[in-house]
């Protein structure tokens, strides 16, 4: 697992370590995380990886840290390895996820929460429920092995028949899990 930590805003109901994207502090943090994985892989006997996850924040705020970290540690990826990264659909691009693929990267998780408008605007989510399908058509148009999405129940204001419907779209645009 790998974290990166940096949003470009901050969702309020989102209980994880997280920063406002700074410049200055990526560039430190991507520095340090640099540093970490080379002295991690100074050690003699590094296990072969079956996973590499990022996780955050929002890791598609930061693709060159993706990229970086995916370079540093590929030749101890064991072939079939899973490469996760989550992925906010303001960040979905057709470029951003083709870059993602051509990286290695076979499982994205899009962090759609909900298709409701109002209750997209509660979670503080910069997206319109038309822009959070667009990002999972594009994932799959892409060819990812799995595409997640997380969706988010029991949202103030939200029912059992908007949280079942939101589950209905998933499945009716090919999502995975």
């Amino acid at each position: 697992y790998v974290h990166l930590p940096f949003c470009h805003s901050i969702c309020p109901h989102c209980p994880y370590n997280k920063l406002k994207y700074e410049d200055e502090k990526q560039r430190r943090y991507a520095d340090r995380l640099e540093r970490e994985i080379d002295a991690y892989l100074q050690n003699d006997a590094i296990p072969k990886v079956k996973s590499l996850y990022f996780g955050g924040g929002t890791p598609s705020a930061t693709p060159h840290m993706i990229n970086m970290v995916i370079d540093k540690v590929m030749p101890y990826l064991e072939r079939d390895a899973d490469i996760g990264v989550e992925v906010h659909p303001s960040d979905a691009s057709l470029g951003l996820l083709t870059q993602l693929h051509q990286w290695g990267v076979n499982r994205v998780s899009l962090g759609v929460e909900t298709f409701r408008a109002d209750l997209l605007k509660t979670l503080g989510r910069t997206y319109t429920p038309e822009e959070a399908e667009e990002s999972i058509r594009a994932a799959k148009e892409i060819g990812f092995e799995c595409v997640d999405v997380n969706l988010i129940c029991a949202i103030p204001g939200q029912s059992h028949e908007d949280t079942a419907a939101d589950a209905e779209k998933c499945i009716k645009l090919g999502v995975d899990q």
